[in-house]
């Protein structure tokens, strides 16, 4: 376990740890004073961000419960703990982590949650969005010039210069807010379906 403060202007690192067994206040079974400790940056790739890393605690333990006592000079500094080593992303993890994200970023470090897509994994969510996107589109076109209605498929798959201009709209629109608030795959993915409607409009 560690202790992390976001690099931002006017953060203290005055964050300090006591881990007790049993809500036994009296027999700290450890303790991570951050006043006395040299802290040293960190580079956090998925989000993109940086933090200043404190003191840290390692060891193996018994089975039981551990409580962790966290305060500061003032008790308003902003930090985040790290528990355990191990880091393992399914699909529920990485949803949580979308939603999350955009949230640090905000609430956490003070930026706007525009700067994920300069992250690899902020990068890749847009490319996955516009390959999904696309990938659709060329589905339901072929599909619908197989379809016995051939006046409806006539109909949907042909469109106007303002229909073009109305669909890149909404494609920058809906992109725009997606990567300035919450990083709604949804919200991405009808953005890219605008976008390939607008460039395949006939």
């Amino acid at each position: 376990m560690n202790i992390l403060v976001p690099d931002i202007s006017g953060q203290k690192q005055d964050i300090s740890v006591n881990i007790v067994k049993d809500w036994n206040i009296e027999r700290s079974f450890a303790i991570l004073d951050g006043t006395i400790f040299v802290w040293t940056k960190l580079e956090e790739p998925f989000g993109y961000d940086t933090y200043w890393k404190g003191p840290e605690y390692r060891a193996s333990v018994e089975a039981g419960q551990y409580d962790i006592i966290v305060s500061s000079t003032s008790n308003d500094s902003k930090y985040s703990l790290a528990i355990g080593e191990a880091e393992l992303f399914d699909l529920t993890e990485i949803m949580n982590a979308l939603y999350l994200v955009p949230k640090i970023k905000r609430d956490f470090f003070n930026e706007s949650p525009i700067t994920f897509i300069f992250s690899p994994f902020g990068a890749w969510l847009i490319w996955v969005m516009f390959a999904f996107a696309f990938i659709f589109g060329f589905s339901y076109r072929l599909i619908l010039r197989k379809s016995v209605d051939s006046q409806i498929s006539r109909i949907w798959s042909h469109g106007t210069q303002r229909d073009r201009f109305f669909l890149l709209l909404i494609w920058s629109l809906l992109l725009i807010w997606a990567i300035t608030t919450s990083w709604s795959p949804i919200l991405l993915f009808f953005s890219w379906f605008a976008f390939f409607e607008a460039i395949f409009h006939e």
